[in-house]
């Protein structure tokens, strides 16, 4: 658990430094501004994999490999953010908050998010394709690191010249690390070798802008 921890202060503090720098060169300055916002939405899980690796109660290794299974879950995300225009149509920021992992824990993830704008009608709406990476923590007993990849679009209407609404559909896939629960009770995580988690699954979002 604690080396988990010092990696996701490290890809934190990574994730900082490269906003820091991505802020302080010639980007912002030269095209427009800094930008932040909050973004909240509903994600379906509708399929996962497990691959868990274990020593039971007797002392003989365990392995469960179930790679296909749909199997819908409904959980929500919130996220803040805080980027830059690198130009008037690509936009790089990073994105933390709280999300939920299919029907096993929660999690706080934290993604760099590159979008790309396409005009409609210049300063006005726009169409918006995006596609994010990142990692974050599991909220459970022990915590443990999370991978994360997100692709997707949408719509952009503009409020006023400092502020809009995005409407956002994506798709998203993450490898966590869920409990181990074998004959009724939870395996210690000493005796655990793989408890790894697939999950795939469709978000609908809005976001806020400034």
């Amino acid at each position: 658990m604690l080396s988990d921890m010092k990696r996701f202060l490290i890809i934190i503090s990574l994730f900082i430094v490269s906003a820091g720098h991505m802020t302080a060169g010639d980007g912002c300055f030269k095209t427009r501004k800094f930008t932040w916002g909050v973004e909240w939405g509903y994600v379906a899980s509708f399929h996962y994999g497990i691959h868990h690796n274990f020593f039971s109660e007797d002392g003989y290794r365990v392995d469960i490999d179930n790679s296909s299974e749909f199997s819908y879950q409904g959980n929500g995300d919130v996220y803040i953010h805080l980027g830059c225009d690198l130009s008037d149509r690509l936009n790089l920021s990073v994105y933390s908050g709280l999300t939920g992992m299919h029907a096993f824990h929660k999690a706080i993830p934290v993604s760099l998010r590159l979008s790309r704008y396409f005009d409609l009608n210049k300063g006005t709406d726009k169409l918006i394709a995006f596609a994010d990476a990142g990692s974050g923590l599991c909220i459970k007993d022990n915590m443990q690191l999370i991978l994360s990849g997100k692709i997707g679009g949408g719509y952009r209407i503009t409020l006023s010249p400092s502020s809009s609404i995005d409407i956002l559909l994506a798709y998203r896939m993450t490898l966590t690390h869920p409990e181990v629960i074998y004959d009724g009770y939870t395996v210690p995580m000493k005796w655990i070798n793989r408890n790894n988690a697939y999950i795939s699954a469709i978000s609908v979002s809005l976001g806020l802008n400034f």
